[in-house]
């Protein structure tokens, strides 16, 4: 690692390694280790700020993992393996579970969808619960392909772009709006990000809506709406929390705000011929 990176970047990269399934603290060890290595527990555990028995633990696990190396010796020294190593070995662990995952679905979708309810969605009225991102970006993404005549789409402040100017979700907006169906994206607020994101979805329109307190929320042909929300967790982290429905007051509802927050909202300047406002 680069000599005299600051403490930020350390944490983004430790945030971006748990993201491919390292626990947070052996993450972070792990880049300390690459960083100031060879290391002792004790100075792990100083450069950590953690006690010296779970410094060990944490050591025992990245030894256990094949991503951390002890020198023999009094103190025993520990290092990180080098960063090729370390993807090497992450990509024949994702690898294996890509195929176990490809086999259990051959085998369990068929049982599992035999067992399920067979009526047809959104014949009768309901309200579903969503928690996790991932599942929350399958529902978004379900509902984008279901569309048929309108998808109206609030995005508010950061959560918004966090959770829907992805690359699957923006080009599935683009494709719906492709086929003819009517997007209109109604932002709360300004930033290159934003900017790129609407760029994405060109045959979209799309305002902003100034001050006006947003949710981010998208509705689905009238008729069925996502509501999106992430509080924030005891232990720090932040958990998307999702609310998914085709309750016709609350729908009618979501809709009614959507428009009169729309007609007094200033359109997006065209970054292209194509974008209407």
């Amino acid at each position: 690692m680069e000599e005299g990176l600051e403490d930020e970047h350390l944490e983004d990269l430790t945030q971006r390694l748990a993201g491919l399934g390292f626990p947070s603290d052996q993450a972070r060890a792990f880049l300390h280790l690459t960083r100031h290595g060879p290391m002792s527990a004790a100075a792990l555990a100083k450069s950590l700020r953690t006690s010296r028995p779970r410094a060990y633990r944490i050591l025992e696990a990245l030894m256990a993992e094949g991503f951390a190396l002890s020198q023999l010796g009094r103190p025993r020294l520990y290092t990180a393996v080098p960063g090729a190593i370390l993807f090497k070995a992450l990509e024949v662990r994702w690898t294996a579970r890509l195929e176990a995952l490809a086999e259990a679905r051959r085998e369990l979708l068929p049982l599992i969808e035999a067992s399920q309810a067979t009526a047809e969605p959104g014949t009768q009225a309901s309200f579903t619960m969503l928690q996790a991102r991932d599942l929350l970006e399958v529902h978004v993404l379900e509902a984008f392909g279901a569309a048929r005549s309108s998808l109206d789409l609030a995005i508010a402040g950061q959560l918004g772009l966090d959770l829907l100017a992805t690359p699957a979700l923006l080009s599935a907006l683009a494709a719906r709006a492709r086929h003819g169906v009517t997007v209109r994206i109604l932002a709360d607020g300004r930033s290159p990000e934003l900017d790129a994101a609407l760029a994405r979805v060109p045959t979209a329109q799309a305002r902003r809506s100034g001050p006006v307190a947003l949710s981010t929320f998208l509705v689905v042909d009238r008729r069925d709406v996502v509501v999106v929300v992430r509080p924030g967790s005891a232990q720090g982290t932040d958990r998307f929390l999702g609310l998914q429905t085709n309750v016709a007051h609350f729908v009618a509802t979501h809709s009614y705000f959507f428009d009169s927050v729309w007609r007094a909202a200033q359109p997006v300047p065209a970054p292209g011929p194509r974008r209407r406002a």
